[in-house]
């Protein structure tokens, strides 16, 4: 099994595009890749080494 990436909280998701967040208690958070929130997110987390790592699995 493998384990998805999370940054700032959000697990990212590159087969769905989306980051998602869950905290007991309340409701599921997803936030989209394309997202003005999720450009961000996104520019985040690729300049992390986790991220540089993940974006040349990817290709």
């Amino acid at each position: 099994m493998n384990k998805l990436p999370v940054y700032k909280g959000h697990t990212v998701d590159f087969r769905l595009k989306e980051f998602r967040k869950a905290i007991f208690g309340k409701a599921l958070e997803f936030v989209p890749f394309e997202s003005e929130e999720g450009q961000k997110l996104i520019a985040g987390f690729l300049a992390t080494p986790e991220g540089k790592l993940v974006a040349r699995l990817q290709t």
